[in-house]
């Protein structure tokens, strides 16, 4: 979960930076580019168009304690990593979408984290969600 890692502790590096300092009226936030399959449609023969919901402006929120979680929050997106601070146990990280919680995984190579989740709405419809995260940077709020 390389990216995912990279991800986490850039962030908390540049969290780390601003505090105490002229630049504390920042956030780290992180922009999610985002498509979405239906599973029906993954198994049918013919071709198909993903869904792409608007680019999420994910928002860094550090760890309050050394047990608390550390997420990037956004509007249809979080990923939370439970146990950053937690050495040395390697983070797990968790998915929330659009309130559904899932699992992630990634694709290193690529720069892409992927995940499986109940959609809900029409029974028990199944997405899968692949999200490509890029321009981690500050931003004033």
């Amino acid at each position: 979960m390389t990216i995912l890692d990279d991800l986490f502790n850039l962030a908390e590096e540049n969290w780390n930076s601003i505090q105490e300092t002229a630049d504390s009226t920042q956030q780290v936030v992180v922009y999610a580019a985002m498509a979405q399959v239906w599973a029906s449609d993954l198994k049918a023969s013919n071709t198909f168009q993903p869904l792409l919901p608007p680019i999420d402006r994910l928002i860094y929120n550090p760890p309050i304690t050394l047990k608390s979680p550390a997420s990037f929050v956004g509007s249809l997106l979080t990923i939370t990593a439970p146990n950053f601070h937690i050495f040395p146990v390697q983070p797990n990280y968790g998915i929330q979408w659009q309130g559904n919680a899932s699992t992630a995984a990634t694709d290193d190579e690529t720069g892409v984290v992927y995940f499986h989740v109940d959609a809900g709405g029409w029974g028990n419809v199944q997405a899968f969600v692949a999200v490509t995260l890029y321009n981690l940077r500050l931003e004033a709020f």
